[in-house]
């Protein structure tokens, strides 16, 4: 997915630029883990590898799975993921 490279660049650029500007803690994360849910597998070709694709970590959030395909549950791997990223943002939303 091209439009993947875009979204990394751009927020590169924000970031080294942020830096050089504000004193404010900068917090960023960069999501690795792909499931089966990711958008790059219905987007993609599937003889290829794309990794994750953006706004991937949404789905840990909200209900997206339940309109891409109702009755595929979660697999055990993908809770954990859902345990890590309600971890990371709430510790983030309560400290900063």
């Amino acid at each position: 997915l091209d439009t993947e490279a875009y979204f990394t660049y751009g927020h590169a650029v924000a970031i080294k630029e942020s830096f050089r500007h504000f004193k404010n803690p900068i917090y960023y994360y960069q999501l690795d883990y792909q499931s089966d849910w990711s958008w790059s597998v219905p987007l993609g070709d599937s003889k290829r590898h794309y990794g994750v694709c953006h706004a991937d970590d949404l789905q840990y959030f909200f209900p997206i799975r339940e309109v891409k395909e109702p009755l595929k549950v979660y697999s055990e791997q993908d809770y954990k993921m859902v345990d890590i990223l309600t971890n990371l943002w709430s510790n983030f939303a309560a400290t900063g």
